[in-house]
């Protein structure tokens, strides 16, 4: 099966896997157990604009990454997220995740061992590709 391949707004992009891998959350929190998320500006400040979390209840400030309990999320009760509408923008991607070689070259990986991905059972996809590459190089433009 060929990886799938894209084109948007001069980025030439690919994927890990085939077009035919497809996700559908089962909402079973595995997601958020021993993430390791990097937040940025505007993940701070939807979260503590939107909930009554501030950030020294989220963000270790040394590395700007999530803070955990016991390996989980801080935000997981009851296997949901409590954030759900406000989270980071890399839970709102996941599993997928995309780096850039360059400006003008990007690669989209899947987290294999998602439940949901390895069940690959799903109609459709849940993140439009083309979209992803978008959102993910505004993110960057706007880092230092």
């Amino acid at each position: 099966m060929e990886p799938y391949k894209g084109n948007v707004d001069g980025i030439v992009y690919e994927s890990a896997f085939p077009q035919t891998q497809k996700f559908s959350c089962m909402r079973c929190g595995y997601c958020c157990c021993a993430t390791d998320i990097e937040l940025d500006k505007d993940d701070i400040f939807r979260i503590e604009s939107n909930t009554e979390h501030k950030r020294k209840d989220f963000l270790d400030e040394k590395t700007s990454r999530w803070r955990h309990k016991a390996g989980f999320c801080l935000f997981l009760k009851d296997n949901r997220c409590s954030i759900h509408p406000d989270r980071p923008e890399t839970c709102r991607n996941y599993p997928y995740k995309v780096f850039f070689e360059d400006k003008q070259k990007a690669f989209i990986d899947i987290v294999h061992a998602c439940p949901s991905v390895l069940l690959n059972q799903s109609e459709s996809n849940e993140i439009d590709f083309d979209e992803l590459i978008r959102k993910t190089k505004i993110r960057m433009e706007k880092e230092p």
